[in-house]
Order: C-alpha cells, then structure tokens, then sequence
C-alpha cells in the first residue's frame, strides 16, 4: 500500500504477552540506506497507522544495524519459546533487489 512491501528483510515488532498487544515499536531492517531514508522521509512524524488520535509516528535508527545482525540476536533460542509464529520476527528468504 504504501509501496514498501518488498524493500525490507527484517520485521520484528515486540508484543506483550501480558497485554496481548504491541510494545508501541518495531524494528525493520531495509534492503538499503536510500529505501531507509525514503521510507523515513514518508513515514516520519505522521500517523499512517490509521489512528488519528495516536501520537505521532518517531521513526530513528536502531544501534543494531543490518540482516545478519538482527537474525543472529531476535531469531535465537528465547524466541523459539514463542508459539504463535505471528509473534515471531519476520525474516525475508530471499531479498529483494534494492531499486
């Protein structure tokens, strides 16, 4: 929809077991710095969730940077706890091409 479906590898949005519901962030690892920057541009301070009485969006840069580095601390043994694989980190097989 809003034309970044293929331009990431990485998706993990934490949830609260005790709530059921998100945390209020996620992390997503882009197929580039320039995709990163795009999406920030259009996603920054904006309420793009549908909620228009939600604050605005912050969008910032994660200390941990880039596939591998996010698979090797999200996917390891604590998340192999979690059941529901809708919970689970989002990992892209096959990358797309940056564009």
């Amino acid at each position: 929809r809003s034309g970044f479906a293929d331009l990431y590898d990485f998706a993990y949005m934490p949830s609260s077991f005790d709530s059921q519901g998100g945390k209020g962030y996620a992390f997503v690892n882009f197929i580039s710095v320039a995709v990163a920057g795009t999406f920030i541009g259009a996603w920054h301070k904006s309420r793009h969730c549908g909620v228009q009485d939600a604050a605005l969006l912050n969008i910032s840069p994660a200390a941990l940077q880039g596939l591998e580095a996010n698979v090797k601390k999200w996917a390891g043994q604590r998340m192999q706890r979690i059941r529901n694989p809708a919970l689970r980190p989002f990992v892209r097989s096959t990358p797309s091409p940056a564009a």
